[in-house]
């Protein structure tokens, strides 16, 4: 198992520095918005404190924030480590439920020319860039897991997933500890 205490260190994928790197991005505070109903007014006052919210299969970047749509009642917000409360702060008046996950969850950074090509030998989306384009974030499944995949730049992804399985997970993706 991972020790969620430690930050797992920079590794190479494939053969060389020069075509991909995988780092966790550790340090990053999560919440998890669910409502029972999102309906247009509730959706308004959201975007009214958090930004413009994403569409389906996206998310929007907003300075330290980010907002990932999840279902149509559910959003995960992004932001930076010990903002927490202030979000819990920000949305206690509304009718939503926000649960910090940011102690469960293990986010890898992953970069490089063969990072697509690495992902798409390891799950069923297509990661061409006229499908799955830069801001698109879904959840699929890779290893068996339930795991959200998002792409932020060309060749710049990122995969969240439950964190006790991060070790096993870090081994399926092939890479050297």
């Amino acid at each position: 198992m991972v020790n969620s205490a430690r930050a797992l260190k920079p590794q190479s994928v494939l053969n060389s520095p020069d075509q991909g790197a995988v780092v966790e991005r550790a340090f990053l505070g999560m919440l998890r918005i669910q409502a029972l109903r999102m309906d247009a007014e509730l959706l308004r006052q959201l975007a009214d404190r958090l930004g413009t919210l994403p569409e389906a299969g996206y998310f929007k970047q907003r300075q330290t924030q980010r907002v990932h749509w999840l279902s149509p009642q559910e959003y995960l917000l992004v932001v930076a480590e010990g903002q927490e409360q202030l979000i819990i702060d920000l949305l206690a008046d509304l009718t939503v439920y926000v649960s910090v996950i940011s102690d469960s969850r293990l986010t890898l950074s992953l970069v490089g020319q063969h990072i697509p090509e690495l992902l798409a030998q390891r799950c069923g989306l297509d990661l061409h860039p006229d499908v799955f384009a830069v801001s698109r974030s879904t959840i699929t499944r890779m290893a068996g897991l339930p795991v959200m995949v998002s792409r932020l730049g060309d060749i710049d992804y990122e995969i969240t997933i439950d964190r006790s399985y991060g070790e096993y997970f870090w081994n399926w993706l092939g890479l050297k500890r």
